[in-house]
């Protein structure tokens, strides 16, 4: 299972049958991961269409990492959180 950082929004607090129960809204974040291809006879150093896609989706990820965090909104409030380290997402993790 990969590491995860869940970030609370709200905390809400209710009673049930006399016993406390907290209540958490937020959302979760999981570092990038790499992605290993399974063993058997398909190779992505054999299969053309395989190595065009994945060239395909290569660039783009340049083009698109060229702008992060600072592409939207959203996106830029990534540098206000604590934890958000800009290279988790250098090319390390993404094996092209």
């Amino acid at each position: 299972m990969r590491d995860k950082t869940f970030f609370i929004d709200e905390v809400e607090e209710f009673s049930v049958c006399g016993n406390k129960m907290v209540f958490f809204k937020g959302a979760e974040y999981r570092l990038p991961f790499h992605i290993t291809l399974p063993d058997g006879e398909h190779k992505l150093e054999d299969c053309a269409d395989c190595l065009k896609g994945r060239d395909f989706l290569a660039e783009q990820m340049k083009e698109r990492n060229k702008l992060f965090p600072l592409c939207c909104d959203e996106h830029s409030n990534l540098t206000k959180v604590r934890q958000f380290n800009f290279k988790d997402f250098e090319g390390e993790h993404i094996e092209i």
